[in-house]
């Protein structure tokens, strides 16, 4: 994300969260002036206040990162149909191995946008079979039920050589023909998948109801995709430790993201609420394969452990 805004010729500007894990309006209001362009993130698949942010970024082009949104809606819209342009992720909840969407909702960027993809060089064969290697290598590592035995150590062993999760790669291509027909076929099962993996987290949150951690309940007028299940953990190594030990596969996401951003990006620590967040918060499992007693385990294992709160 921060590069795309470089290499367009921009600056980033960092925008504080709300406890919605979206771009918090208020803090928006405050540093709008000389904004080229605002990127609306739904992070773990959560709209954003998007009426907010439109009025505050009223004249300034919004585009949507729906990477984690696909299928979420915001008072009846589906995310990334909302603001002038929106892109979205196949790697990420869709799984259909690489590369995205771009959604153009504003016509007059349309032709700019037109010649900026007729531009994109094709990807020879040589790179189709790289993508594909590189996609089967990352399915197998890090999914079930290699991921908790041996897959998430060898797979972060090869992120040295290979980069597995396509973190490192900037250059842009043409779309690649591998995923079309992945593509095609995951978007026909696609709406079922939510709805059991939106069942599997009404689940989890029935059970967590009475712990006194902050539970991602679905916000009023909205459609939560639960493409991710965050918590706030008190201790959060120990806690990721906990839950490893008995079995619990968790993520911490964004605990170096401020540091990066500070580092390479001229941040200039003016977002507190997500510096917070980013040491405190990890992902457990809703997966839309996993069974009630899974998923029992899951919340029993969290409801036990003594780092949490």
């Amino acid at each position: 994300m921060f590069d795309s805004i470089i290499n367009a010729g921009h600056v980033p500007r960092f925008i504080d969260i709300n406890n919605n894990y979206t771009m918090d309006p208020e803090d928006l209001k405050d540093k709008i002036e000389d904004l080229s362009a605002v990127i609306v993130i739904h992070t773990f698949g959560r709209p954003a206040d998007m009426d907010a942010i439109k009025k505050v970024a009223a004249g300034i082009p919004i585009v949507e990162d729906c990477s984690h949104s696909l299928l979420s809606e915001y008072k009846g819209k589906i995310t990334g149909t909302i603001g002038d342009m929106a892109i979205f992720s196949l790697a990420k909840y869709l799984s259909a191995g690489g590369g995205g969407l771009l959604i153009v909702n504003n016509r007059s960027f349309t032709e700019s946008i037109q010649k900026e993809i007729k531009d994109l060089p094709e990807p020879s064969t040589l790179d189709e079979i790289q993508h594909t290697t590189t996609a089967y290598m990352r399915a197998f590592f890090y999914h079930k039920p290699w991921f908790g035995l041996f897959g998430l150590p060898i797979g972060l062993m090869l992120e040295n050589k290979v980069d597995l999760m396509t973190k490192k790669s900037s250059k842009m291509t043409a779309g690649y023909k591998t995923y079309t027909d992945i593509t095609s076929k995951k978007l026909g099962s696609f709406k079922n998948k939510v709805e059991l993996q939106r069942k599997n987290s009404f689940f989890l949150l029935d059970r967590l109801r009475d712990s006194s951690l902050a539970l991602p309940e679905e916000e009023k007028n909205t459609y939560y995709n639960y493409y991710l299940f965050p918590l706030r953990v008190s201790n959060r190594d120990k806690t990721c430790e906990y839950l490893r030990k008995n079995g619990i596969d968790t993520t911490k996401l964004f605990s170096e993201t401020p540091k990066i951003a500070k580092n390479i990006y001229n941040y200039e620590n003016d977002c507190p609420n997500t510096e917070a967040i980013s040491k405190s918060i990890i992902t457990i499992p809703n997966h839309y394969i996993l069974n009630k007693k899974e998923l029992g385990k899951v919340a029993g294992v969290i409801t036990s452990c003594p780092y949490v709160n």
